[in-house]
């Protein structure tokens, strides 16, 4: 008989998300199985291999639980990483060997294996550009889609996370953010090692990775190397047996085409299906969904044969923003010479993270001078103002002021409505000389009903 998940674990749960597992026959009441808390653990001897190990309570389907799922996401941090999945992994690139390729379709057999049945750790170990960040997110994603819980941070903002808390404006105290990341299902780490902890935050990280170690919960960690800038504690740790270790022998495959720096990072080759003629803007709609549809398209298809000023197109989800923004984009870079940029902002930002270690041979300045000159810059994902993200913040003002005032042609894509986002640029944003903003009213394609 499954018994329940351990009390710490429940309190963390309940704190990170408020959610029930109801009895099937009187939703009213907790689920009998596992007392409400979702997931249980099996009455199985020690020697068996599913003892100690948390799973999902038969009556816990994720599936029947939309306002759950969003939740989830939410919490994530994985909004901006939302379409990196394992279907659009790409192993064939450009000047990559045939040994090259086939390294990346072994790690991508590995990874996906290991979303199937997280157990242990992952290390997704390579240099820049190799796909590292896209297996960690398509891990969460798929995880995510089953109802698992999901933190994804990169390293340093998790060490700027835990110095927040202890801010009088803090909307969440220390113990409570760390026994978040403590317990949560599957945290996952992105670039570990880029970091340069004081001595304070480089203990808090140990004590955390090292409480998943000593329980075995699953973690996902991505690195340009076990170096030196590794505390050698948790090196020691990312070496143990239990740690399923992946490399990617590859070079950055941004850097094999003869494009410059940020054209080769572009990313609208991963778009070229997506056309603004090839765009349903008539599935199974209310009239008003319908119309605001037709004038967003409107404005879309105006916008790529003018090429002038700003435009904005804020929804949830998958209902068709990404598809506009890449139409245009793919429009503007086949009918003409123009440079066209396409970026996720936080990949951007993590490029841009990069520049600043002295083996690269590209400055941050370089980087978003290019971004700012471009004839189309799309940038995907701008996010909410948030006190943890204010590096994020200002280098994205800093490139989109430039363009303000040059009155360049760029298209911006949001989830968050545009009240939450930074006050200059909403600003700029408001000022109808220069930028059409459009929320998209129609549901996620997904959720549309025949």
């Amino acid at each position: 008989m499954p018994t329940s998940s351990n009390p710490e674990a429940d309190e963390a749960e309940s704190s990170v998300l408020p959610f029930v597992c109801c009895d099937p026959d009187d939703p009213s009441q907790p689920c009998p199985i596992c007392g409400g808390h979702g997931f249980v653990r099996k009455d199985v001897p020690m020697s068996d291999s599913r003892w100690g190990k948390l799973h999902r309570c038969p009556n816990n389907r994720p599936e029947t639980n939309r306002e759950r799922q969003q939740r989830l996401r939410k919490l994530s941090n994985l909004d901006s990483l939302s379409s990196k999945t394992f279907d659009n992994f790409i192993t064939f690139r450009p000047g990559y060997t045939t040994i090259q390729t086939n390294n990346l379709e072994s790690n991508l057999r590995v990874v996906q294996g290991y979303a199937q049945n997280p157990q242990g750790w992952l290390l997704l170990e390579g240099g820049y550009g190799c796909g590292k960040t896209h297996l960690a997110a398509a891990v969460g994603n798929f995880c995510l889609a089953r109802g698992q819980q999901v933190i994804f941070l990169t390293t340093p903002d998790l060490l700027d996370h835990l110095r927040s808390t202890y801010s009088p404006n803090s909307e969440v105290g220390y113990d409570e953010l760390f026994e978040r990341l403590r317990n949560v299902y599957l945290l996952i780490l992105d670039d570990l090692g880029v970091e340069n902890p004081s001595e304070w935050a480089q203990e808090k990280l140990y004590q955390l990775i090292n409480h998943r170690y000593t329980t075995r919960q699953p973690t996902i960690f991505t690195t340009n190397g076990l170096t030196k800038k590794i505390d050698p504690r948790i090196a020691s740790r990312l070496r143990d047996s239990f740690v399923i270790r992946v490399t990617f022998d590859v070079p950055d495959f941004r850097d094999t085409v003869t494009l410059s720096y940020t054209a080769s990072r572009s990313r609208l080759h991963l778009y070229h299906t997506m056309t603004l003629d090839n765009f349903d803007a008539n599935s199974h709609l209310g009239r008003d969904q319908y119309d605001n549809l037709k004038k967003v398209v409107g404005a879309a298809v105006e916008f790529s044969q003018k090429l002038n000023g700003w435009l904005m197109f804020i929804g949830e989800h998958g209902t068709g923003k990404t598809h506009l923004a890449a139409g245009i984009a793919n429009y503007v870079s086949r009918q003409t010479t123009q440079k066209v940029l396409f970026f996720d902002v936080a990949e951007l930002m993590s490029d841009l993270r990069s520049t600043f270690d002295s083996e690269r041979a590209i400055s941050a300045d370089k980087l978003i001078g290019e971004l700012q000159e471009a004839d189309l810059l799309v940038l995907e994902n701008i996010p909410a103002d948030n006190p943890k993200s204010a590096w994020t913040q200002e280098k994205l003002f800093q490139i989109l002021e430039v363009r303000y005032i040059r009155q360049s042609a760029t298209v911006l894509t949001s989830f968050e409505p545009l009240e939450k986002l930074s006050a200059r640029l909403r600003v700029r944003l408001l000022d109808q000389r220069m930028c059409r903003v459009f929320t998209i009213l129609a549901p996620p394609f997904a959720m549309r009903r025949a």
